[in-house]
């Protein structure tokens, strides 16, 4: 049963199924999370289980958008423009820079693009650039006045034509809904609903989507499968399971109302 912190004030339980779980095992997990005014959703085991896995996206989409020259401030703001609650660099400051490095020391294999952000993350710490407790990281902490800013890299050339928030908001949206696919497709995710409950409740994806397969659903697939392929030349997570191109194909809806097509 994993829980989210601060526990008191959320309300999300993830219930990892192993390959061995019993029915009885779990339904007694799901009543304890009810009985603890808990909203539990169930998932399948596999590395980060469902709403680490997609939050360590947003966090790599953020690292990835700061080493390509993207401002670090646009990046923030659009995030909150986008409608998550913490910006991506702001959040990883928060757990701090070394636990990431643990988080990506434990996934079975990194590709390209998670590799640049670990060596950027190792770089950092060397620095003494390792999160909010050590008064520095993605942004500057001045202790006297408890305020924070963001802090320039001077060794990484920011573009001269920024990005546009559009451009921004779709990565950090897109990249944890096009996550939240390949968990359904794998079986990680037993329904969409799941997913979108997790996203949102969990790990603060923008609540006015309805959650990952809602945003889908609004971006329309076929819409979304073409962003996602523009974003393709960005890194390794934007590589497409060729079962969504033919969803997209089919202008395959997640839901129909309230009901899942998913089968």
């Amino acid at each position: 049963m994993h829980f989210f912190s601060p526990v008191d004030r959320m309300p999300l339980v993830e219930i990892i199924c192993g390959e061995k779980t019993e029915q009885i095992t779990l339904q007694k997990a799901i009543t304890l999370a009810l009985r603890l005014n808990k909203i539990p959703i169930v998932v399948r085991d596999g590395p980060g289980f469902f709403t680490s896995r997609i939050f360590f996206n947003y966090i790599l989409e953020g690292i990835t958008m700061v080493l390509e020259g993207i401002p670090a401030s646009s990046i923030e703001e659009e995030a909150i423009a986008a409608g998550f609650a913490v910006g991506p660099l702001a959040v990883l400051d928060e757990i701090s820079l070394e636990l990431m490095l643990h988080v990506y020391d434990q996934l079975p294999n990194l590709h390209a693009s998670q590799k640049r952000a670990y060596n950027y993350l190792k770089t950092l710490i060397s620095l003494g650039r390792k999160g909010k407790k050590a008064g520095a990281g993605f942004y500057d902490y001045d202790t006297s006045n408890k305020k924070k800013t963001i802090w320039r890299n001077p060794t990484i050339k920011v573009l001269k034509d920024t990005q546009s928030p559009t451009f921004i908001r779709k990565r950090l949206l897109h990249v944890m809904a096009l996550d939240s696919y390949r968990c359904l497709a794998e079986g990680v995710l037993n329904q969409p609903i799941d997913g979108d409950i997790g996203s949102i409740l969990g790990v603060g994806f923008a609540p006015h989507t309805g959650g990952v397969f809602g945003h889908i659903d609004l971006t329309t697939l076929p819409l979304f499968v073409q962003d996602c392929q523009t974003f393709q030349s960005f890194g390794e997570q934007w590589e497409l399971p060729e079962s969504l191109i033919q969803l997209a194909e089919e202008n395959f809806h997640f839901y129909d109302g309230f009901i899942s097509k998913w089968k």
